[in-house]
């Protein structure tokens, strides 16, 4: 879980134990890493440190918007999968994609599987903010 991974960079414990989510408690599985994520954020401190992942250095708050965002798309990703509207939560949506929009370059995008982001794809008229932001991120709407 991407969740687990951002706070393992915050607190320095390195990279997230791979776990088999395939079976269980999904749901508590979820909670739980959002909740260890939530704490390790909400460190004193955390978000004026730099931390360096494999594709640059980042300031704690840009590490955050960055697992926000990862959060959110994920959301939506499953949305769509299970026919479930993805018009979510307009406002977060549109924070989350003004953040995209400074943060995410031309460098960072490229090929499914060697860059972190797929070129930005056409949203319709009228497409709500989650859209617009999955489809700025390289998804498909």
């Amino acid at each position: 879980m991407e969740a687990l991974n951002r706070a393992a960079i915050v607190t320095g414990a390195g990279a997230a134990a791979d776990v088999d989510y395939t079976e269980g408690d999904f749901v508590s599985a979820y909670e739980e890493s959002i909740g260890i994520a939530t704490s390790a954020f909400a460190t004193e401190g955390v978000l004026s440190q730099t931390f360096r992942l494999d594709f640059g250095e980042f300031p704690g708050t840009a590490l955050l918007g960055l697992a926000a965002t990862e959060q959110f798309t994920h959301g939506w990703d499953l949305a769509r999968a299970i026919g479930h509207h993805t018009d979510l939560n307009p406002e977060l949506a549109a924070e989350l994609l003004t953040g995209a929009r400074f943060a995410v370059t031309d460098a960072y995008r490229g090929p499914d599987g060697v860059a972190l982001f797929g070129p930005a794809t056409h949203t319709p008229a009228g497409a709500s903010p989650a859209d617009q932001l999955a489809a700025f991120l390289g998804r498909r709407v």
